[in-house]
């Protein structure tokens, strides 16, 4: 994005720095920096030029998750189902195996995850809910409803 894009009618902007930032956010955040500075510009303008700024801002951290979340996904293996059910007497991978096989996948490409619950509105279940959390500032909370276990 030229910074002659981003002259606001009838007013030109400040001289630009000849070191400007990398990310095309982050020069637009340069620019209203700039505006902000200048008495005779509208604040609309400044505001709507920081609220494009956020969208960039956004739109890359969640390129960022999907980028590196396919990354996860590609690195993956099946965790071994090596617990039995005594109840179903089916086999099942325990929380604590598949824990330990996928953390540190995930946590390599950035990801954290914090997990939780909360009151459900159906009878006789709970909503269990995750959080994935990106280091490039983007997240995604997950959320389900689950029938309370009262067979053990």
């Amino acid at each position: 994005m030229s910074t002659s894009n981003l002259a606001i009618q009838g007013v030109p902007l400040p001289r630009i720095e000849p070191n400007l930032p990398a990310t095309p956010a982050a020069q637009l955040m340069n620019v209203i920096e700039r505006m902000s500075l200048m008495p005779e510009l509208d604040m609309d303008r400044v505001e709507r030029a920081f609220a494009m700024h956020q969208k960039m801002e956004h739109d890359a951290a969640v390129r960022a998750f999907n980028t590196d979340m396919a990354k996860v996904q590609s690195e993956l293996q099946s965790v071994v189902a090596a617990k039995k059910n005594k109840h179903t007497e089916s086999m099942y991978a325990d929380i604590d195996a598949i824990h330990t096989a996928c953390k540190p996948v995930w946590t390599k490409y950035g990801f954290s995850i914090v997990g939780g619950s909360k009151p459900c509105d159906i009878p006789s279940h709970i909503t269990m809910t995750l959080e994935v959390l990106h280091s490039g500032g983007h997240s995604k909370l997950y959320e389900d409803n689950w029938p309370l276990d009262t067979a053990g």
